[in-house]
């Protein structure tokens, strides 16, 4: 693999030649030759999506408190995406595709469904999403300070 323009000199390991990719998985995170995250970002949505989906039940039930859905939400969800997230070079469109899952996991935690016709501005005002909303301001902050 080689990042950017520059043609790496050929490498070799027991008299094999090592073959030129585009990207490869490294300690789960994808690398690309173009030095972006976009498809490690796509990977980490993938898999948070999986781990969402397998706490459909608990986001359902009423008898778990929002709270309790927030800390399990935390624990799993937010951690599997943001899994190494601190080497992406992100880009606007990448923290797009971000926030939208981010919202759209915070509107099922809630229960807030698509007929209700509750805007964004309205989700971010509800005193219930504030605590859902509070770790994903840190991570939009710090996206601001370094872009």
């Amino acid at each position: 693999m080689y990042v950017g323009n520059r043609m790496a000199e050929i490498v070799r390991a027991e008299e094999h030649k090592l073959e030129f990719v585009d990207t490869f998985n490294y300690l789960e995170s994808t690398i690309c030759c173009d030095g972006g995250a976009s498809s490690d970002i796509r990977n980490r949505l993938s898999k948070a999506r999986s781990t969402f989906a397998k706490l459909k039940q608990v986001c359902k039930s009423s008898h778990y408190s929002t709270k309790t859905k927030h800390k399990i939400y935390r624990c799993s969800v937010l951690s599997t995406l943001l899994h190494g997230s601190e080497c992406w070079r992100m880009v606007k469109q990448d923290l797009d595709k971000l926030s939208s899952f981010h919202t759209t996991s915070l509107r099922r935690i809630l229960r807030i469904f698509w007929w209700m016709r509750i805007s964004c501005n309205r989700l971010n005002n509800n005193p219930e999403a504030a605590a859902l909303q509070g770790d994903w301001a840190r991570i939009t902050e710090i996206w601001n300070i370094y872009h």
